[in-house]
């Protein structure tokens, strides 16, 4: 026990154990405290790639505001994808925009349907 001038007294602190399953500290290497780093994405040109074709980024925010104008007038979804398979200019936009179809005339969820497309729709 430490005396201090005060007269009080403090005993000396206790050493925790370290768990067996763990070594101590110090003996750890430095990355085992950190998780694994996520990997990355590489960086890309700026279009989506779906299989080995590539979709031009100008084509989703066009598709998107005109989904969105034609749902808010009250097309069905179907006629809709229809609708925008005949204006986009894009073959391999086309080729997603008829899977989506097929997907939802297949019985699936519009959102199922995106989840088959995750380089075009991130969701």
């Amino acid at each position: 026990m430490a005396v201090f001038r005060s007269g009080s007294t403090k005993s000396a602190p206790t050493a925790m154990a370290t768990p067996p399953s763990q070594p101590p500290p110090a003996s750890r290497p430095p990355s085992a405290s950190r998780p694994p780093p996520e990997p990355r994405r590489p960086k890309s040109s700026g279009d989506r790639v779906v299989g080995a074709k590539s979709i031009r980024n100008k084509e989703l925010p066009a598709f998107s505001r005109q989904l969105s104008a034609m749902l808010l007038a009250g097309m069905p979804l179907i006629q809709t994808l229809d609708a925008l398979e005949d204006q986009t200019s894009d073959k391999n936009f086309k080729v997603v925009v008829l899977g989506l179809k097929n997907y939802l005339q297949s019985g699936a969820s519009f959102s199922e349907a995106l989840t088959h497309y995750p380089t075009v729709f991130d969701t």
